[in-house]
């Protein structure tokens, strides 16, 4: 049998650190907190993990703005690598759920966690 967390650990797991002033990150928290079907789940956390991915992109963007040209050939690097990464996590972490209806609850859990991992890295580095 497949080991499944409460859902209330999952919830928590996804919640952005970077959310605090985010309003719109606070509505599609709110409206996956409040689903109440898997599939609904998994369509909420899934619109999250867009979110942060667009935003992790836009602050990639400004990044790169500021850097001569060694340092973007760096940085573009490094951000292709972590996106490598980011997909590799994500795919080790869903394989436990393989197959079943949470799956995608999982791959956008650890989706949203990873992205916010990086947007917490890369806002040190442009404040």
């Amino acid at each position: 049998m497949k080991p499944y967390p409460s859902m209330l650990f999952l919830l928590l797991l996804g919640t952005p650190v970077l959310a605090s002033s985010d309003k719109e990150l606070l509505r599609k928290e709110a409206a996956l907190n409040a689903a109440f079907t898997q599939t609904d789940m998994n369509l909420k956390s899934g619109e999250i993990a867009e979110y942060l991915d667009r935003k992790l992109i836009r602050l990639e963007e400004r990044i790169k703005k500021d850097l001569d040209k060694e340092a973007l050939a760096l940085f573009v690097e490094a951000s292709l690598k972590w996106r490598a990464y980011r997909d590799a996590q994500i795919n080790s972490e869903g394989d436990v759920y393989r197959g079943g209806s949470m799956l995608p609850l999982i791959r956008s859990q650890a989706f949203i966690r990873l992205t916010n991992e990086r947007l917490a890295a890369l806002q040190k580095l442009n404040p």
